[in-house]
């Protein structure tokens, strides 16, 4: 049997840490963080992370997401990025950094 891929979550809502756990159940190894600097260091550990989800007004206290999403773009990550948010301006800044995908939230 292959090794499961793993997803890296960074939501900081909690209803949509819910769901994704729902959506992807046992069939995936899954991260999920709720801040930009605990998702830099879980995608520095996982090298082999296969999908990521980032929440365009996961901030807290740090950078803008555009930051991790170009953070991980330029460690060579290749796999898809997905960007989630209610407005189509937060899901479009995500996109401009480097996601592949709009995941529209209502």
């Amino acid at each position: 049997m292959s090794e499961k891929p793993k997803v890296l979550i960074v939501e900081d809502e909690s209803y949509y840490q819910e769901c994704y756990r729902g959506w992807f159940g046992e069939k995936v190894v899954l991260f999920q963080v709720k801040d930009l600097v605990s998702a830099r260091q879980l995608f520095d550990e996982n090298p082999d992370i296969a999908l990521v989800v980032i929440g365009a007004h996961t901030a807290g206290k740090g950078p803008h997401p555009t930051s991790l999403v170009r953070y991980i773009r330029e460690r060579g990550f290749t796999g898809p990025m997905i960007a989630g948010a209610i407005d189509s301006f937060s899901r479009r800044e995500l996109m401009e950094a480097g996601c592949d995908y709009e995941e529209i939230r209502g």
